[in-house]
């Protein structure tokens, strides 16, 4: 799904989220949870709840490469934009020729039909069973947190924002550096279309491919709790927003920067009043504090808001 594109110099950039890739890397973590730590109680839930799904992803591993086959392989450039129904509707209308041909073009190998239709079935489980209402949660934060990426893009340049996402991806004035196994060096000259997505499974690694003059460039956002139960944080957090003049605070702020005395005027509370309930925003991190000459400005912080759908979905259902 693209939501936004604009050029920097001659290089086009698509913002997108995509569900399919999302589908598949969350399958890759539940593959080999070792290397994902950042998603260990979400991939224990899983365990818990979908033991036999789980297994068979696990079983399934070698001949998916670890289930990214498809997103790691020229096949993605036909898919990328599908909905996760519309791709599986896709590869169950291949036959095993059909099917091969792509795999042996991709890996050299190719699948027995038994590997194929097992392939296939725990794809539909996996989807019907576990990941349908995850996306559900997925997509609304997903495609807010792209916004906000958008406007750093669109603010600092690509290539700088690309260069801040990850430790081993380095940015030159003439190219791009990705350092795995080894290096990949990509001309900036070189690539025409750079898509822009962003992922809650990729971190702690770097997915960074390139398909002919094709980039793309998956930013990991880290939504998982370290701490088991009900984080306190989370709990001070809807008690900040338990109060009717907290949110006419937040109303305002909202809308635009205000000091403390801006706020008692607009409200018709007193400034100690105001002070109470800023203090109180800001320890949950809702607004944030700058000063300007003699008095401290306040304003709202929308990315802490727009991750508490998927954090109250996490924290209860995890």
């Amino acid at each position: 799904m693209v939501l936004d594109m604009f050029y920097e110099e001659n290089t086009k950039v698509v913002v997108s989220y995509l569900p399919v890739w999302e589908f598949f890397f969350s399958m890759h973590v539940l593959a080999n949870p070792e290397h994902h730590v950042s998603r260990k109680k979400w991939v224990y839930a899983k365990e818990v709840a979908f033991p036999d799904v789980i297994n068979e992803i696990r079983e399934l591993k070698e001949i998916t490469n670890s289930w990214i086959l498809v997103i790691d392989s020229e096949k993605w450039k036909e898919i990328r934009q599908m909905e996760i129904v519309e791709m599986l509707a896709y590869f169950q209308g291949k036959n095993i020729y059909q099917w091969n041909q792509w795999i042996k073009d991709s890996t050299g190998s190719e699948m027995s039909k038994n590997d194929r239709d097992r392939v296939l079935c725990v794809m539909k489980q996996y989807y019907d069973l576990v990941f349908r209402k995850e996306e559900i949660i997925l997509r609304t934060y997903l495609m807010r947190v792209l916004q906000d990426e958008k406007e750093k893009c669109k603010k600092d340049g690509m290539w700088k924002w690309i260069g801040t996402i990850h430790s081993r991806l380095q940015v030159g004035s003439e190219e791009v550096v990705y350092m795995k196994n080894r290096e990949f060096r990509y001309k900036k000259s070189e690539i025409q279309t750079i898509w822009m997505t962003v992922s809650t499974f990729v971190y702690p690694h770097l997915w960074l491919y390139k398909h002919g003059d094709e980039l793309e460039v998956v930013k990991g956002i880290i939504v998982e709790q370290a701490k088991g139960d009900i984080p306190e944080e989370f709990v001070q957090l809807f008690k900040a927003l338990g109060d009717k003049n907290r949110l006419r605070i937040i109303k305002l702020l909202m809308k635009d920067v205000a000091t403390t005395q801006e706020l008692a005027s607009r409200l018709q509370i007193s400034e100690a009043a105001v002070s109470k309930h800023l203090k109180i925003l800001n320890e949950v991190n809702l607004v944030r504090k700058t000063k300007n000459g003699f008095y401290m400005e306040y304003r709202f912080d929308e990315e802490m808001i727009r991750y508490i759908p998927y954090r109250f979905y996490e924290v209860m259902m995890m």
